[in-house]
Formats: C-alpha cells, structure tokens, sequence
C-alpha cells in the first residue's frame, strides 16, 4: 500500500511542477512544488500553509470485483489567502488552485513504483483514481487537519475527496497488472479506398503505444464513446463422419460480428457515422434560392490557389474577405459529370446518373469531408484548426463556408470506413480492437438513433446511437479472411499469464 500512497504523491508532485513551477514551497531551505503528505512531515512542519497541497491517506477500501481490488481514500485539502496582504482577491486565487489540482488529477491513473529504493523500480501494475471531488471542508474535521497558519482572511479551506484503487488477487499482489481495467473507450476512424479496396491498417507492432490524443495518421480521432459492445455471430458448427455419425472435426461458417456504441461528441464524422447514409454539409445559401431540406443554391465557391495545403487554403487577396475566424469551409473540387464514388480522399456519394444531382456543380461540396473550421484569415489564405480529413486540395479545387451538417433517413449510399477502438489504460495494459472494413447495420428490428444521457434535471446531453457490421478482408501474413482483430499490450513487469 505503501507503495501506491507513493506513487500517487510523485505522479501529482510532477505534474504540478510541470504546470505551474510557481505553485513552490521552501522546506529545509530547498524549493520544491507545493504540495506534500502530511503524515510524511516533521511535527515542525504541520501547521498548514495556504497555498499548499496537503495529502492524507485515510481508511483501506476493499472493492468488490470477480477478483476484489485494494483502494485507500484520499483527502487534499487547500486555503488560499489571496495574492496580496489585503486578500481581496482570494476567492480567485482558490479557483486557480481548484483548476490545477483537476489538471494535475487527470489522466486518473500512474504507473505504481517502488520508491523504498534507489531508482526505484516499476511493480508492473499500476495505480488509478475517481475524479476529485471538490468540497468546502466539513466542520467535523479535527483540528489538527484545519489548523491554518493564516489569520481570518484565509479563504478555505477546501477538501477534494478521491479513492485511489489498486489490482491485485485477493490481499495479494502476485498476479499484479494482469487485470485489464479501464475507464472509458476512444473510438478512431479512417477512410477506406472505395475504388482500389485498401484499407487503413492498423499494426501492433507500430502504432500500438501511441498517445491517444495524437493518433497516427491516417486515424481521425473521435472522442471517447460510451457502451461499446462486440457481439459475434460467427458460428463453429460440427462435421459429422463415419458410420455412427460422430462429430469428427469442427469448422467455423456464417462468419459475422458487429459492434454497437454511443458517440458523444457530435461533428461531422460522428453524425456520418452514426448514420450511415450520404451525408450533407448545407452550404451558405443565395438569398433568393428556393428553400431545399438539405440546402438550396449556394453563394458562388471561391477558387483555392496553389501552394494550399491540408490546413492552409490560399485564395489570394479580397477573395479571403468573404471568410472570417470561426467559419465552417468546404473544400473539393467541382462537380463536372463524373459518375461513381465522388469525393477527394474520402468518398463522401455515389453518383449513377448526373441528373440525379442535377448536374449542380457543387454537388461535391455538398458531400465532402474535407471540413475545416477557419483559425485566422490572413492577407491571402485561410489556416484552419484542424487539417482537412482527405489530406491537400486536389487540382481545380474550391471553398464555400458551411452553416450546418444534415444527414436522411434513407437514400442508397452506405459508409465504410475502418474503427479502432482502444481501452483507455488505467492498469493492467492496453486493449485494441481494429475493424478493418465497418459498414453501418440495423442491431435490431427497431432502434434509437439518439438517447437522452442525464446529467441533472431537466439537464441532458444527446448521444448518436452507431451499429457496425464488420466486413471480410484478408490478412496477407497467412491469407485467413478476418473481420478484427484484438490487440493486448501486457503492462511493463506483468506475468505473461
């Protein structure tokens, strides 16, 4: 336990350093962050300090599991007593100190070490925590953990509360770091070549360690997703020989899997996704067009000049002017008659018959999926925020600023694009599930497309309901026709089973 206490009170004594160096307190004339564990302290040192993170570790939990997992609760308490001697600003002083302690709490979880020696030594688990949460002290606290060094201007003091939880079997740590355990699941997707068939790849040995906010290209990073479910339909069925009609051998047939989840952030790709049909970017509008469900006839696109880039659009000086910061843009090319999969890097329609989008020359705009939102307009370009999802403009390409994303009920085309899914790591490794070929399917007869999550009355978030079939492909290292594949990376240390 020891151990865990340690690894906590070093993992936030980092992070705080990392954040703000000037949160610092002076202890036997060394500088060091200002946050401490008290029952690691000279008696000399117990009179609390504004300013000052001070940990205590309270009573051993016991959580209940297949296996149970030790906890132990935490307590952080903090006052402030403002930035001057008049200590009008306090208040202030105690909201950034609030800010910094969920920053430096978060991700919830750290490697576990052993810090009784010199450098210490990995355990091959890990520690993880709940969210803090943040409190005005109870009045029943003793004094000894209330005595503060300042006067009545001291704002506080304040008390988040966390329980830190550690794996383990039983009371023992033996098998430690062979208990995958997460907190929530981030969803990735990438674009599939409709017409030549490639499809994203995934590869363990590569890409398997990467941080989750920064996935390897070509992976477009989704947000964490809630209730993910794998369900397979793939059946092992049994071949029956010889005169008394015994199974004798056994072979997989009907080969089908399908995964289910909620989106809970809403963007262009989510609401494609969890669609699955075409979906539209409703271009700004001419005043006087005729209103359409998805968009009537657009103000004129505006040319993209060479030297653009995937998050640098050049439109030359005054054609930059019908743009400002914060705008939605689509960039493609135009519309020109083509027939089949349309939609640079991304096909974004399927197109059979040029009447059936009336020859509109912005008909490409109105599907692709190369959005981006403006950051800055400068004298000749526009950059964006985030690149464009099918990479550099194409040759003859241009851009209309987009008001809203629509999707139908219906239509023809179906997405497909390859999902990865990854566990976040709390303890225990990581967990990844690539889908090299997803294609949208009904999980039932009858389903909800968006659900109502809770927060407080009458308060709610909408969440897109999205259900995948996966589809076959080929793994070249043995030719087996697969659907997934799971990935599990042990935790350093760990037992291999």
């Amino acid at each position: 336990m020891q151990a865990a206490k340690d690894s906590f009170y070093m993992a936030l004594r980092a992070r705080l350093a990392a954040l703000n160096p000037a949160r610092s307190m002076v202890m036997d004339g060394m500088t060091v962050p200002a946050i401490v564990v008290r029952e690691n302290m000279e008696p000399r040192f117990g009179e609390a300090r504004p300013g000052v993170f001070y940990l205590d570790f309270g009573d051993i939990l016991i959580a209940e599991s297949t296996r149970p997992m030790l906890g132990l609760d935490c307590h952080i308490w903090y006052a402030s007593e403002g930035s001057g001697g008049a200590g009008v600003d306090r208040g202030r002083v105690l909201a950034e100190m609030d800010d910094e302690l969920v920053c430096i709490c978060d991700p919830p979880h750290t490697e576990m070490l052993d810090y009784s020696q010199t450098p210490s030594a990995d355990l091959g688990s890990g520690i993880f925590w709940t969210i803090p949460l943040l409190a005005s002290a109870p009045g029943d606290i003793s004094i000894q953990k209330q005595q503060w060094s300042a006067g009545p201007g001291t704002r506080g003091p304040l008390c988040a509360t966390e329980d830190l939880f550690l794996s383990g079997r039983g009371l023992s740590m033996t098998r430690a770091g062979l208990r995958p355990i997460s907190r929530q699941t981030r969803a990735y997707f990438a674009p599939v070549d409709r017409v030549n068939g490639p499809t994203a790849i995934f590869d363990p040995s590569q890409n398997g360690a990467f941080e989750l906010d920064a996935p390897p290209s070509p992976w477009i990073d989704l947000g964490w997703i809630e209730n993910l479910q794998r369900t397979s339909t793939s059946q092992i069925v049994g071949l029956a020989g010889g005169t008394a009609g015994a199974v004798s051998a056994q072979a997989r047939r009907a080969l089908g899997t399908r995964v289910e989840f909620e989106f809970r952030d809403w963007g262009k790709l989510q609401m494609a996704l969890a669609c699955g049909a075409e979906h539209m970017n409703v271009l700004a509008t001419d005043p006087s067009a005729s209103p359409e469900g998805s968009g009537g006839a657009p103000l004129t696109a505006v040319p993209v000049l060479a030297g653009s880039s995937a998050g640098e659009l050049v439109l030359g000086g005054g054609a930059v002017d019908a743009f400002q910061a914060g705008d939605l843009v689509a960039c493609d090319v135009d519309y020109a008659g083509q027939v089949g999969y349309v939609g640079t890097g991304v096909s974004g329609a399927y197109v059979q018959d040029p009447d059936d989008v009336r020859q509109d020359p912005n008909y490409v705009r109105r599907i692709t999926f190369n959005i981006g939102r403006v950051a800055v307009v400068t004298e000749t370009s526009l950059l964006l925020t985030q690149a464009l999802a099918g990479g550099v403009p194409a040759s003859g390409a241009s851009v209309q600023q987009v008001i809203a994303f629509v999707d139908r009920e219906g239509g023809t085309f179906l997405q497909q694009w390859s999902g990865l899914f990854i566990a976040e790591d709390e303890s225990g490794g990581r967990v990844c599930f690539f889908y090299p070929l997803l294609s949208p399917c009904t999980a039932t007869a009858e389903w909800t497309r968006e659900s109502v999550v809770e927060i407080t009355k009458p308060i709610g978030e909408l969440a897109l309901q999205a259900s995948f079939a996966a589809l076959p492909t080929i793994d070249v290292n043995d030719g087996e026709t697969v659907l997934c594949y799971r990935s599990y990376f042990p935790a350093s240390g760990a037992a291999v089973y």
